[in-house]
């Protein structure tokens, strides 16, 4: 079990990040679509940092209330609700609600703070280890999810590629 609880801790780390960190490369498409500057659209970006850091303690006290089997599955929610909807706006302001804020929660609900919990819990030994392997998903969902969204976009558009993201969230 407790392999398990790693490896769930780094899928959703890498899901999380990877999807979240995919936005940069949207940057560009967003900005020839709707000719929006992009300072503009790296607004959206920031909304989800700032929303991620912010709604870490929210997670936390979700977490002391409803434990990991409610949250990282809300979290896998707003991850894919936000991407799904996004292959469908036309307004900044709702890529800053949908990329921004729902992201946002999502990637905090599926980060380190419910991994911390779950590795705690579990590993009484080689804690550090485990901690560094759940951390590398981070790493590894922006090595991989961000040059695959990349390859979408430039293969079938920005709007399908959000659509698969939020599609594949699901699955």
């Amino acid at each position: 079990m407790p392999a398990l609880v790693l490896v769930l801790a780094f899928a959703c780390n890498m899901l999380g990040r990877g999807v979240g960190d995919s936005f940069i490369v949207f940057l560009l498409p967003l900005s020839d679509t709707f000719g929006w500057s992009r300072a503009q659209v790296s607004s959206v970006y920031s909304i989800y940092l700032v929303v991620t850091g912010l709604a870490s303690p929210v997670t936390g006290m979700l977490l002391d209330r409803w434990g990991p089997r409610v949250v990282y599955p809300a979290g896998l929610l707003l991850l894919g609700s936000g991407s799904l909807l996004a292959g469908h706006l036309t307004q900044l302001w709702q890529f800053q609600a949908c990329i921004g804020i729902l992201h946002g929660l999502g990637v905090s609900m599926l980060g380190m703070v419910p991994a911390s919990m779950l590795i705690s819990r579990w590993f009484r030994e080689r804690i550090s280890t485990a901690m560094g392997i759940a951390y590398a998903g981070f790493g590894t969902g922006t090595l991989l999810i961000v040059p695959l969204a990349q390859w979408l976009i430039e293969t079938h558009g920005w709007r399908e590629t959000y659509l698969f993201l939020g599609s594949a969230i699901f699955a």
